[in-house]
């Protein structure tokens, strides 16, 4: 738990990062134990392809969740990307 807490406590660039680096697995059930606001936080620091991916995994509500806190400039690159 103390580890949990200081994992929750770094910035959420090196969350992100760090989350890139497991495995598929573990990154989707970190990622989902996170509060909301910090998965916001971490989705924004994610590279294009950790974006999708996340998408992937998270139902509507959780999508919508993030997508209506994404930037429409990270919405739009992300668009982009998709088509």
């Amino acid at each position: 738990h103390e580890r949990w807490a200081q994992f929750l406590e770094l910035h959420p660039a090196d969350i992100a990062q760090f989350l890139a680096m497991v495995s598929k697995e573990h990154c989707q059930h970190l990622f989902l134990r996170l509060p909301i606001t910090l998965r916001i936080e971490v989705f924004s620091e994610y590279s294009t392809n950790m974006k999708l991916f996340t998408l992937s995994f998270l139902n509507d509500q959780d999508k919508a969740g993030i997508l209506n806190n994404t930037p429409i400039d990270e919405l739009t690159d992300l668009f982009d990307e998709l088509s």
